[in-house]
């Protein structure tokens, strides 16, 4: 039995091998090949699909993590479904970074870059905020709504826009920076040691 179950995770950590060497050899195949796909760009007259499509993917990838906590809300009995929703959800912790890369790969820093983040994210986000803290909870203070306002706390997804917004902040700074050259290799050093500091887990006995 014991070695049923080891063959069992042998199999499936090979299957998840196969899997994202699948996703990698089809990345290099669709960015890769100049012939096929030239260099992206984007004008007010042509937009380039392959980032309307990743940008697809990562959404449906978004949807799938938050069905994972749907039914481990509403449904924390039901093991067999739970575990198959933390599958899929695994699969598409991708969904994010895609998300955000994808969206910024043509940003520009522009006359009205502040003005069009405040009018089609800042303030339909303020809007939705004060109808949910209004609706979704009995007690209201100020204080506790400015916190879960800032942290998008609000609603579970909300998390996203200021996610958005440290970003749109980061690339407004470091944008001249690192076109300048200047302390390029800098940023890019400590932006590195920063991902792997935080993905080993330092952080997590202070959140």
């Amino acid at each position: 039995m014991k070695m049923f179950e080891k063959d069992k995770y042998t199999m499936e950590w090979e299957l998840l091998g196969i899997i994202l060497a699948g996703m990698l050899a089809l990345t290099f195949y669709t960015f890769c090949i100049p012939l096929l796909f030239p260099v992206p760009i984007q004008t007010k007259n042509s937009r380039e699909s392959r980032f309307d499509v990743l940008r697809g993917f990562a959404m449906i990838g978004i949807v799938m993590i938050h069905i994972h906590s749907y039914f481990q809300f509403f449904h924390p009995a039901d093991t067999f479904i739970i575990h198959n929703t933390l599958m899929l959800s695994n699969f598409a912790r991708f969904s994010v970074p895609i998300f955000i890369l994808t969206s910024a790969i043509f940003l520009k820093i522009k006359e009205g870059y502040w003005i069009s983040k405040f009018k089609h994210l800042v303030l339909p986000y303020t809007i939705f905020s004060i109808l949910g803290y209004w609706i979704k909870y009995n007690h209201y203070t100020l204080n506790e709504f400015l916190i879960f306002y800032v942290l998008g706390k609000v609603f579970t997804p909300f998390y996203f826009v200021p996610l958005l917004l440290q970003f749109y902040l980061l690339f407004y700074i470091l944008n001249p920076i690192m076109k300048a050259g200047s302390g390029r290799n800098i940023i890019l050093l400590a932006s590195f040691l920063i991902n792997v500091i935080s993905n080993l887990g330092f952080f997590d006995t202070y959140l």
